[in-house]
């Protein structure tokens, strides 16, 4: 490349996007490429067929006993909603469709998000009988689910 007088090289203009196309996506410079346009599709999928199919999984949570468990949703991690994510084919009606699921999903989990956050209070329910009970049966779980079943030595307590 040349350099103009006075030593400077000439700008090159960044390209735009034309007018009247959407805006875009996380994902718009993935779908482009051959190699990564299947790969976006088989994770949205998989994102979208957990929000289908066991939305209790994204629920907002947190944890007393365990640091490592992170606060939040798992949905807080997305750059957009489930529904929102790519998927392939056509705007047809069936994807429509599936969309509109993903929205109503995606609301219900916001708002058992939103019980849980508002209404669950551990230090509340450690004071009744029933809450004592609770708290042992959760504990008990913890424990089993910290135990490895393939070991069968001493130390796996």
């Amino acid at each position: 490349i040349t350099t103009q007088a006075g030593g400077t090289l000439p700008s090159t203009p960044t390209p735009q996007p034309p007018a009247g196309n959407p805006p875009s996506t996380p994902f718009s410079d993935l779908l482009l490429c051959p190699q990564h346009r299947p790969v976006v599709f088989g994770l949205s999928c998989m994102l979208q067929s957990i929000v289908l199919c066991c939305p209790s999984a994204l629920v907002w949570h947190y944890s007393l006993t365990d640091s490592r468990i992170k606060t939040g949703s798992p949905l807080d991690h997305l750059p957009v909603a489930p529904s929102s994510l790519p998927m392939p084919g056509s705007n047809s009606a069936f994807t429509q469709q599936v969309r509109a699921k993903l929205r109503e999903i995606e609301q219900q989990i916001k708002e058992r998000g939103q019980a849980v956050e508002v209404r669950w209070s551990f230090d509340k329910c450690q004071e009744t009988t029933a809450g004592f009970t609770i708290g042992r049966v959760l504990h008990t779980l913890e424990v089993l689910d910290s135990h490895s079943f393939e070991r069968s030595d001493f130390s796996n307590s």
